[in-house]
């Protein structure tokens, strides 16, 4: 196999250490450079950092999930944030003695923090407050509860001093620490819950990591907001300063693990990024050297990187870095917009992939519908925070404020004349916007219903299609909001849930149905013409072509099928997603159709070579996946026998032949000589077979 673009290790994965049964929460570097870290496995656990075994038994208190640990600055005692809202102060000298455990909170504690002299433990919790405690007897000093919202993250200044102090209110305050009670000194608003807060060594700036992907660093003196660092797309779930304060690192949720150079000419990205692993990392520390970072993964692993090796990381491709929820095509054709969960919105060139923009960023949560606008000139958005955007499609920049949504899910469409974006709101309503003003007009009204599963205006834009979650299928008039034709018939007892598509020319509808089929309507008369039967999932979306000769439907079961919309049959398979497809758009030429999955990935298939491949090729590897699919991981022969074993990091990027254009953070490619051996003689398989 050749890779391209793979996001391998690059060199810099020194160890892994498994022996947490669940998520590791919280990592942290002892005095003598070994690794405490603390798991939703209920323990806290010592590593040795240079072999990777555990140097003492698990600390267990029986509090249930370890949110967080922090090391005393002597290096002979661990405190432990817990679930149920005890801190435990277990001491390392003594390791199968009983913690001492401070009780005051009545939530959970979300982050730790020990005094530079080691004096004091500062205490975060759910239930909204910052605590004090003495470390050598455990008594509580103070209560600090001004946050309007759980408190997330805690830490001192380096010169004892100060106490910082984040919220889900999206706040940071900043505590002067008097001998008696401490004093609030400043709040720092933020755009976003704040996840985590560390003081540089120098006590002039604060580094803040935020749930919506941003690191922002802050001039303590004048409470002003310095910097903005860029790169992760999901939440931050730490932020660390080097002893030195020249590198600053954080773990995130999308994966990745970045270094960021903290001297005055260095940019908004990072200069390192560790990567190599499907699992979301929940924090990381540097080692007192900067040599090293342990990190805690959400696979219950840790990883030791090696921070300092000059080696060159094999750069991944642009891609999302969360699920593909929808994707749309522009009029013209050439540009792919993409919605994932990793909250983004992405411009692709439609025949090279390139990115055209940086990210669209402004969602905190799953950007679940997007939509083009038919004259290009703008994108529609909608996201399960509840909330839609515009945004200029040349520039990319946001356009107004963004609209009101309600519920989890939102769908958006935009009409064909290009005056008026629909919104199917997941509490069952629709609202209407008037682009150009973006205020809302009625339509209607319209019947409530439960929850908006799919819209479509009619190519005229004279009625609108509604599909919700109980079944209904509706259209109605635009110019008064009329009903047309109530719920659409069918004879089985499955609801019609899910997709809707009408063609071209307005005269059929196709909607997909949660017995895993599509059925085709006439609009007039309602009579069902074709079913569609061949997905062994739940059918996630539908379209038709331009030329409205071809119907295409995306499933969960990881298939793209295209059908012929006049007599129903079955055209072509298109194998190569890995998990769910969740959205499909054909181009504006008929040549192509786009898809976006779960796996990550957006393909585009060429419609006239998957439909004139021959279902039973088996001429090489690439053929035999392209028509079969993976099973469990291998390539089957016809009469299923194991041919080839295709790991699964690959799995969801191997470039095919109908597939023109693969857009994921690496491809993968299958090169199979001009014999391909296979068979049950494996020696041959290994070594070729012999010259004759």
């Amino acid at each position: 196999m050749e890779t391209f673009g793979i996001d391998r290790h690059g060199g810099r994965l020194s160890m892994t250490l498994a022996g947490h049964s669940d998520a590791v929460n919280s990592v942290a570097y002892t005095a003598d450079g070994r690794i405490a870290s603390g798991s939703r496995d209920g323990t806290v656990r010592i590593w040795d950092a240079r072999t990777g075994d555990e140097s003492t038994p698990p600390f267990v208190s029986g509090d249930g999930i370890v949110w967080s640990v922090a090391v005393s600055p002597t290096g002979n005692s661990i405190a432990s944030g817990t679930d149920v809202g005890a801190v435990c102060i277990w001491s390392l000298d003594s390791p199968r003695q009983a913690p001492r455990r401070l009780t005051g909170h009545s939530r959970t504690v979300n982050s730790l923090a020990f005094s530079p002299d080691g004096l004091q433990i500062a205490s975060a919790s759910d239930d909204g407050t910052v605590r004090l405690w003495g470390a050598e007897m455990g008594q509580h000093l103070s209560a600090m509860s001004n946050h309007q919202a759980a408190v997330t993250a805690v830490a001192f200044s380096p010169n004892g001093q100060m106490l910082a102090s984040g919220s889900r209110d999206e706040t940071v305050r900043l505590w002067k620490l008097n001998r008696d009670t401490p004093t609030s000194l400043s709040v720092l608003d933020h755009d976003a819950v704040v996840s985590s807060v560390c003081f540089s060594p120098d006590n002039i700036t604060l580094a803040t990591g935020l749930w919506n992907s941003k690191i922002e660093i802050w001039e303590i003196s004048t409470e002003l907001k310095i910097k903005t660092l860029r790169g992760h797309s999901h939440m931050i779930r730490s932020v660390q300063f080097s002893s030195d304060g020249r590198l600053l690192v954080s773990a995130s949720f999308d994966e990745t693990v970045r270094l960021w150079y903290m001297y005055p000419d260095a940019g908004d990205t990072p200069s390192i990024v560790l990567r190599g692993h499907p699992s979301p990392f929940n924090s990381a520390m540097l080692s007192s050297d900067s040599n090293y970072v342990a990190s805690g993964l959400e696979d219950g692993t840790i990883k030791i990187w090696d921070a300092s090796s000059s080696q060159t990381e094999t750069q991944p491709f642009e891609a999302h870095n969360g699920r593909v929820l929808s994707v749309a095509i522009s009029a013209d054709g050439t540009l792919i917009v993409s919605g994932s969960e990793d909250c983004t919105v992405r411009i692709w060139d439609a025949h090279t992939g390139q990115s055209k923009s940086p990210s669209l960023t402004g969602h905190t949560l799953a950007v679940c519908s997007v939509a083009i606008s038919p004259d290009g000139q703008l994108i529609a958005t909608a996201s399960e925070d509840a909330t839609v955007r515009l945004w200029h499609t040349a520039t990319g920049d946001v356009a107004g404020k963004s609209l009101p949504g309600h519920g989890y899910k939102n769908e958006v469409i935009f009409s064909p004349d290009s005056r008026w974006l629909a919104s199917g709101l997941g509490d069952g309503k629709i609202c209407f916007w008037d682009v150009e003003t973006q205020q809302p007009f009625e339509i209607g009204p319209l019947r409530d219903y439960d929850m908006i599963s799919s819209i479509a205006f009619s190519p005229d834009g004279g009625c609108i299609a509604v599909g919700d979650s109980g079944g209904t299928v509706d259209l109605w008039r635009t110019d008064n909001g009329q009903l047309i034709r109530a719920t659409l018939p069918w004879t089985e007892d499955f609801p019609l849930r899910f997709p809707i598509a009408f063609s071209p020319a307005g005269m059929h509808m196709v909607c997909g149905v949660s017995d895993m089929t599509c059925r085709i309507w006439v609009c007039a008369t309602g009579q069902q013409i074709h079913t569609l039967d061949s997905h062994t999932g739940t059918i996630t979306s539908v379209a038709y072509s331009p030329d409205g000769h071809l119907v295409g439907t995306g499933s969960e079961d990881s298939i793209v099928r295209l059908w012929d919309a006049a007599t129903g049959g079955q055209l072509a398979m298109l194998h190569g997603h890995t998990q769910s497809v969740e959205s499909i758009a054909f181009t504006p030429d008929n040549q192509f159709i786009v898809s976006g999955s779960d796996d990550c990935v957006i393909r585009v298939w060429d419609v006239e070579t998957a439909c004139s491949r021959s279902p039973d090729g088996f001429t090489d590897p690439v053929t035999v996946l392209e028509s079969t699919g993976i099973h469990e991981g291998w390539l089957l022969g016809p009469n299923d026998e194991l041919l080839l074993w295709i790991p699964e990091e690959y799995r969801a990027h191997i470039e095919l032949p109908a597939c023109r254009l693969l857009i994921a953070t690496h491809r993968i490619r299958i090169a199979a000589q001009e014999e391909w051996h296979h068979g049950n003689d494996w020696m041959a398989c290994w070594c070729g077979a012999p010259a004759v």
